[in-house]
């Protein structure tokens, strides 16, 4: 599943480098294949979300501490 959402993430870059305006860098153009790939990645996101936290894992706040000696502790 990561591989997908890292695939999907990829593919929404190389999108935008594609369809952008040379004279303006911030505008790309947005249409029904942009919105597909960004609406895969959205689907992607909330399911690894909401994949069960390993109490070895890396805890995800970002303290960079394992999930049983951060959040996990009050479990």
């Amino acid at each position: 599943m990561v591989a997908e959402f890292i695939k999907a993430s990829e593919a929404i870059f190389q999108y935008r480098e594609s369809h952008t305006d040379p004279s303006n860098p911030h505008l790309y153009a947005y249409n029904s294949e942009y919105e597909a790939l960004l609406t895969k990645q959205a689907i992607l996101q909330s399911q690894l979300i909401q994949l069960p936290q390993g109490r070895n894992d890396p805890c995800r706040c970002g303290s960079g501490l394992k999930h049983k000696k951060c959040c996990g502790k009050a479990l």
